[in-house]
């Protein structure tokens, strides 16, 4: 689960998988703007300060799974 969103400065992934994720966070023109690698099997804090109001994707990939979210970013 990703939340809260519509997020500010923060916003949380939790993840059960049991092998590293990697996640994207793209704008809305599908440019990445943020990437992170999420290590297995826990809650993880991604910063959005640095993210202009607007809504983004997350996508989370893993040799497991592929999956792609809507992110809201409001202050």
């Amino acid at each position: 689960s990703i939340y809260p969103n519509p997020a500010q400065d923060i916003v949380f992934i939790d993840c059960e998988m049991d092998c590293e994720i990697v996640c994207n966070i793209l704008d809305m023109c599908g440019r990445i703007v943020g990437k992170q690698i999420l290590p297995a099997g826990r809650s993880h804090s991604i910063s959005t300060s640095g993210f202009n109001n607007g809504i983004y994707i997350i996508k989370l990939t893993s040799e497991k799974f592929d999956k792609t979210k809507k992110l809201i970013i409001k202050r």
